[in-house]
């Protein structure tokens, strides 16, 4: 994966899951001013932690107000148990990742777009993209997986295509597909493994003993994505989608990528519940997940 993609291509294209004001939270847009302050909701007086701002869009505050030692959100008419009623699953996944269990969690609010998954059904090909975010993962090491589907028609139930790890050229982090590619499947990987658990003791240095070294997927092997379940968006109601990976995974990780690592995936079970039906150009591209450093602290996506 390159460092240097930049944002505003992941927009472009209307799956830029964690980027989109519409999709951010308030957990999202954490500022440096915010630390060591009471968060609270002017319209409840009611303390907000760190699950609550994830689950208030940003694109819902109407004002924010910081002072010496609070900061107090303003709603637009709704406050925390509002927005939460109105949360419907978005997704749930269930996997084994070197032989540990990882679940994730995601609900999000029907009306907000762009969803984290979508997809574009034409006369030529089926396109699906989704990703399950370490933000949403409530067991298990943090890993973070994205993913893109392309079939030439709807998905067939029961199929496993077999995954691909695609080559993208130095100048130019989008790849279209063309039907002489056939079916195609790929994945990208983030896995996020404690220091402390991923180098010996008496190699770790102090500043790295409460990290997590972030290693990225280089290559894919012996995978597949099998279609177990996939109904098309109908009156309104998003599609909805089923599905099983598998495969091996190549990493490299470090500031000069000196570390290297591999992965096995299995035993997964994803539930896809709002994919936005969208008229998306069927493409790849490199996953720019906008980190500066290749070491984040444990406690980068939240304590579980």
């Amino acid at each position: 994966m390159k460092k240097n993609i930049v944002s505003a291509i992941l927009c472009q294209l209307a799956v830029c899951f964690a980027l989109a004001s519409g999709y951010r939270t308030l957990f999202d847009e954490m500022q440096p001013s915010w630390k060591g302050k009471v968060l609270v909701s002017a319209n409840s007086g009611q303390v907000l932690t760190d699950n609550d701002l994830k689950r208030i869009y940003a694109n819902h505050v109407k004002a924010i107000d910081v002072t010496d030692d609070t900061v107090r959100f303003t709603l637009r008419g709704l406050d925390v148990r509002a927005v939460e009623s109105q949360l419907k699953p978005a997704y749930r996944a269930e996997l084994t990742v070197n032989g540990k269990k990882c679940k994730y969690s995601k609900d999000e609010l029907p009306y907000s777009r762009p969803k984290t998954s979508q997809y574009m059904l034409s006369d030529s090909c089926f396109y699906l993209t989704f990703d399950l975010s370490p933000q949403f993962q409530t067991v298990g090491v943090k890993t973070w997986i994205s993913g893109f589907l392309v079939t030439e028609g709807l998905p067939e139930k029961g199929r496993k295509y077999p995954l691909t790890t695609l080559e993208y050229d130095e100048d130019e982090p989008i790849l279209p597909w063309k039907r002489s590619m056939g079916d195609a499947a790929t994945l990208q990987v983030v896995y996020m493994p404690a220091c402390k658990d991923y180098f010996p003791d008496d190699f770790l240095p102090e500043d790295l003993r409460r990290k997590c070294i972030v290693l990225s997927s280089v290559a894919i092997s012996d995978g597949y994505v099998e279609v177990v379940e996939f109904k098309e968006a109908k009156g309104g109601r998003p599609a909805s989608m089923k599905l099983r990976l598998e495969f091996n995974a190549s990493l490299t990780g470090g500031e000069n990528g000196e570390h290297s690592s591999a992965i096995k995936v299995e035993k997964s079970e994803i539930s896809l519940a709002q994919i936005e039906k969208t008229a998306l150009e069927p493409m790849f591209f490199e996953m720019d997940y906008g980190w500066q450093h290749r070491y984040l602290p444990e406690d980068t996506f939240g304590a579980k």
